[in-house]
């Protein structure tokens, strides 16, 4: 606005500047341009085709490629793999497109629907052989999937949170405290206690209360877990694997040699009856 008032019009304001290239691009291209803008901190190409609903015939990739040549997206490769992201005040001014033409809760609804799918992936993944690669992937896709889990709880959707979090919760790594937090918030959704995964969900909130001071806290919902899993089947000798796991790290330090002996004991036991590597590795260790 301090710039030259000869300055064609188009120039005049940032907005104007956007808005005259946006009336240049396509349907495809609008369309694309503007659900992408859901994504926060990039995203990849199976990604964007998930989340996009183009005509029939066209192609999310070549819609992409046809933004990077126009500057409205940007295109970073590393490792072998692209990675899409847009500058924070194109983003934000197609958000506003977004939110003025189409139906927002049904692209975020697609958004938090292939992160759970991703989240799922994750899950078996950092349990595997290529748990460092996984690793990276999960961080990498931090503020995507905090803004789906965010979505989701705001709806009220219990199973999509569960999906969304449970898979991550995995103790000692780097990701624990933003999906700790994540954690917190699925706790309070209406409805999660029904979900199969809930004493998982409880087991890493009463392992991050008790490192973080709240130890009766911790406590409190350890018991709520246990009451939620019920007698011990082989049905659900995985989730106690896992709950025991965050009970046993806690026992290291606040339950006494004796009880941390026992616990790493039962621990062994559930995941053997499992059949998870992952736990019996842990556990042995």
């Amino acid at each position: 606005t301090g710039g030259s008032r000869l300055a064609v019009s188009r120039h005049q304001t940032l907005r104007a500047t956007v808005d005259w290239s946006y009336d240049l691009l396509d349907a495809d291209e609008r369309a694309v341009f503007q659900v992408v803008s859901i994504f926060a901190g990039g995203f990849g190409l199976g990604a964007a085709e998930a989340v996009c609903d183009l005509q029939e015939g066209a192609d999310v990739f070549d819609v992409l490629t046809r933004l990077v040549d126009k500057s409205l997206v940007l295109a970073d490769y590393a490792g072998g793999t692209t990675r899409y992201r847009m500058l924070n005040t194109i983003r934000d001014y197609a958000l506003d497109r977004l939110r003025a033409e189409r139906d927002v809760d049904e692209v975020r609804r697609r958004h938090a629907l292939w992160y759970a799918a991703f989240s799922e992936g994750a899950g078996e993944g950092l349990c595997g052989p290529d748990d460092r690669t996984w690793l990276d992937r999960v961080e990498a896709e931090l503020e995507n999937l905090r803004s789906a889990v965010v979505w989701a709880v705001e709806a009220k959707e219990p199973s999509l949170v569960a999906r969304l979090v449970a898979p991550l919760t995995l103790e000692v790594l780097s990701t624990e405290r933003a999906v700790g937090s994540w954690a917190e918030l699925a706790l309070g959704v209406e409805g999660i206690e029904a979900q199969p995964v809930y004493p998982r969900l409880a087991a890493f909130v009463a392992y991050l209360r008790t490192v973080f001071g709240r130890p009766g806290e911790g406590q409190d919902l350890l018991r709520r877990a246990w009451e939620s899993i019920g007698p011990p089947t082989a049905e659900n000798a995985y989730l106690r694997a896992r709950v025991l796991s965050s009970e046993n790290i806690l026992a290291s330090s606040i339950g006494g040699m004796e009880k941390w002996a026992r616990l790493a004991d039962e621990r062994l036991a559930a995941a053997r009856e499992a059949g998870s590597d992952y736990e019996i590795c842990r556990a042995l260790s």
